[in-house]
């Protein structure tokens, strides 16, 4: 996990920016942003040997996002945990408590996820919060649920997805959402009665209960992703187990999504949509036929089709023109991540505005967002072979809107080759650090003259009348960095070893000082270290004066 998505993460659960500066500036590592984001966590309490929901309340969260919320949902979020059998809506896992328990409660794997994402535009409201296993929580993050799902494994290496679990998933949320609109206080008895899709589900989990091969099973698994015994035999939480492959960050989209309104309401219609759209193309699932209490049969296709009718209504506008982009972007070969390609055009360009225009046609509509593809491809095509853009488009959907991000492809095939197959795949903080060290050596800056945790940019380039091209240069191959852009704070935080760091910077050619190579490899620096570096910067002060 690199330094941005830490900074996201501890964003959504509610750190101050000022609290998050301090972090990154200590050089916050994985296993203490990870305890971070527990402490943050809902409050769990014990009830007959099971875990339960003793506090959930986002609502803090949800303004500083400009979430809708419900507040306090303890008691929703309770008769979700009881829908899904006590057990994880992702993994099909059970809840268990672990560590001391006082006064009734304990720390649990147990956790309340936004199925949607509040920084993709999701409501903290109760349809979109459903249970969870904690480590899952953590690391889906902001992400598509989608897409983040077929890449997330258990600690046994199966892979998360099921879809047995994204439609009982589905069918809760549309019964979530009709409670919710007609009388919430008929909550409980509106989700835990049963309806056709219900009854289906549970012969399904009555097999799963009777077979013995945990990788057979569609809805319940046995793997338990929570504890593992310490040295004292006492349980705590096992690391969070990695997503197979990558998914493009929601920084940039997050940015552009809360400017945009008419989008930012649509992205729980947005995920109902596309999550029946997988159930359907499902070739087990597809051919499902169910019966109500009267005999009466109905393909289980129609049955969902019903429910989003009656749940969404007419499609809106914008949803059709997110679905159009996912029909070509599927066209031209991307199919992984494909929801979070779609949903990047549709928030980063103007093809919504096209759309929107007086008198447009769908065939117009579906030529703009060709144009587009096509327009951006054939400039790839100058720089990268036809398998290598496809992998750029699909881990890094910023290429087809964003000039700067061609011009540092540009910059990588020239100066990174070797590495240019791990760049296009996934960019990290490292990344853009090195990027950064070797254009300032190029344009001649003393790169020994940074001090760890404190020097900018402005504080290295003393040839002040080329400084301005040097922040431009910088500029083209990385969004966000200017004269302030503060190198010393990120060269204490790389987390890169220093036999890697030093070798991917001379991979392009170029030769670093000893001076500058002992500079770059104080990878971090200790409490202790950086107390005698402040004690003797104070002497020679203190000597001058």
């Amino acid at each position: 996990m690199d330094e941005e998505e830490m900074i996201q993460g501890l964003e959504e659960a509610g750190y101050s920016e000022k609290d998050i500066d301090k972090l990154i500036e200590e050089g916050l590592t994985e296993e203490q942003y990870e305890e971070l984001l527990m402490e943050k966590e809902e409050q769990v309490s014990v009830s007959n040997g099971r875990v339960k929901f003793k506090s959930v309340n986002h609502s803090e969260r949800a303004v500083k996002f400009g979430r809708l919320s419900d507040g306090d949902i303890t008691k929703y979020v309770n008769v979700a945990l009881e829908y899904f059998g006590n057990r994880c809506a992702l993994s099909g896992e059970e809840f268990v408590s672990f560590g001391k328990v006082e006064n009734l409660l304990a720390k649990s794997n147990l956790s309340a996820e936004h199925v949607v994402a509040l920084c993709q535009g999701g409501d903290d409201i109760v349809p979109n919060l459903v249970p969870t296993v904690l480590q899952y929580n953590l690391r889906k993050n902001g992400y598509y649920i989608l897409d983040y799902w077929k890449k997330q494994k258990d600690i046994n290496g199966k892979t998360l997805y099921s879809p047995y679990r994204l439609l009982k998933l589905v069918n809760y949320m549309m019964k979530s959402i009709e409670a919710r609109e007609l009388d919430v206080r008929k909550y409980k008895k509106t989700i835990l009665t049963p309806n056709e899709i219900d009854e289906y589900l549970k012969q399904i989990e009555e097999q799963d209960k009777k077979e013995t091969d945990n990788n057979q099973r569609k809805i319940y698994s046995d793997t338990i992703t929570t504890t593992t015994m310490d040295e004292d035999n006492k349980k705590i939480l096992t690391e969070v187990p990695l997503i197979e492959g990558n998914i493009p960050t929601q920084k940039e989209q997050q940015k552009h999504l809360k400017e945009n309104e008419e989008i930012n309401t649509r992205m729980m219609d947005i995920f109902l949509i596309d999550a029946i759209r997988e159930i359907k193309e499902n070739e087990e699932l597809s051919q499902v036929v169910l019966q109500n209490k009267n005999g009466e049969k109905l393909a289980l296709t129609d049955k969902l089709d019903l429910l989003l009718e009656k749940t969404i209504g007419i499609i809106p506008f914008e949803v059709q023109v997110r679905n159009k982009i996912l029909e070509t972007i599927e066209e031209i070969g991307i199919k992984e991540n494909k929801y979070s390609v779609a949903n990047a055009l549709l928030i980063n360009t103007d093809i919504l505005k096209i759309a929107k225009q007086e008198g447009i046609e769908e065939e117009q509509v579906d030529k703009y967002i060709e144009k587009i593809l096509e327009e951006k491809t054939n400039q790839l095509k100058e720089i990268l072979t036809e398998e290598q853009i496809k992998k750029v488009i699909t881990n890094n959907p910023e290429v087809l809107y964003d000039n700067n991000y061609i011009e540092r492809i540009k910059f990588w095939k020239e100066k990174r080759e070797q590495s240019l197959g791990d760049l296009l795949q996934e960019y990290k903080a490292t990344d853009k650090f090195i990027d950064v060290i070797i254009i300032l050596k190029e344009e001649g800056v003393d790169l020994s003259k940074i001090k760890v945790g404190s020097s900018k940019i402005s504080d290295l380039i003393k040839d002040k009348e080329n400084a301005e091209e040097i922040i431009e240069r910088l500029q083209q191959i990385s969004s966000g960095i200017n004269e302030n852009w503060p190198i010393g704070v990120r060269l204490n935080t790389q987390k890169l070893k220093i036999e890697q760091f030093i070798k991917e910077i001379e991979k392009s050619g170029i030769e670093l000082t000893k001076e500058e190579e002992r500079k770059l490899i104080l990878e971090k620096e200790t409490k202790e270290e950086k107390s005698q570096r402040i004690t003797e910067e104070f002497v020679q002060v203190l000597i001058v004066l």
